[in-house]
């Protein structure tokens, strides 16, 4: 796919998307950074951005991640992560598009 841009943030070229009974229910970019500041920059430019349209919801910190939760109005949480670890020799931003009602009766019906 062409990258994504959120406020000057570029995505990787890729994206997974999760599908069940043909409907969408979850999306993941993910946004890669040289720096952890860079990483961290990035994070606050798309809290900055998506929080123009969502009211956030929640943020909060733990030692090696920060995250940002908003949730619209169908029930589909937005989420994004800033992780200070390396993977793959990268800083990694996850932006994640969730909608739980379809992910839950997916999750049920699989355990039926």
């Amino acid at each position: 796919m062409e990258p994504a841009d959120i406020n000057g943030v570029l995505s990787t070229p890729f994206a997974t998307v999760n599908l069940w009974n043909d409907q969408l229910y979850k999306i993941t970019i993910m946004f890669n950074a040289d720096t952890l500041e860079q990483s961290k920059h990035n994070y606050d430019l798309m809290v900055a951005k998506i929080s123009e349209t969502l009211p956030l919801y929640k943020q909060g910190t733990t030692n090696d991640s920060e995250a940002a939760v908003w949730i619209m109005m169908n029930g589909t949480a937005v989420m994004l992560g800033h992780f200070k670890e390396l993977k793959d020799g990268k800083y990694v931003n996850v932006l994640v598009m969730d909608n739980t009602f379809i992910e839950n009766q997916a999750k049920k019906r699989k355990s039926e």
